[in-house]
């Protein structure tokens, strides 16, 4: 069916428009456990990916400061090495414990 418009803008009452059906509305499903495990997930390879890359970029810049024979600047690279290494791997720790050993259900 065509609608018909008047010259005012409107809609022909008689005109009838097919909409199709109208059900009830409701909220969407929301699955906290799923949605939680999902997170979890996330969250402990996200960490992990962190711990990786910064071993990596860790040793990459170390190898190239150690070929340009900048000692002082391997020192400085060792040191903060040592101190963000305990603080992402027990980050990395904690997550993948409670991924493992989360509620299954």
């Amino acid at each position: 069916m065509s609608e018909v418009v008047e010259e005012s803008g409107r809609y022909d009452q008689e005109e009838e428009i097919e909409a199709g059906v109208v059900g009830e509305l409701s909220d969407l499903p929301f699955h906290k456990a799923k949605h939680h495990a999902e997170t979890a997930k996330q969250l402990a390879l996200l960490l992990v990916w962190i711990m990786a890359m910064s071993v990596g970029v860790h040793y990459g810049l170390t190898a190239y400061f150690a070929a340009l024979g900048q000692a002082n600047t391997v020192e400085s690279l060792a040191q903060i090495f040592n101190i963000w290494l305990p603080v992402i791997s027990s980050s990395v720790g904690a997550a993948a414990t409670y991924y493992f050993t989360k509620e299954k259900s």
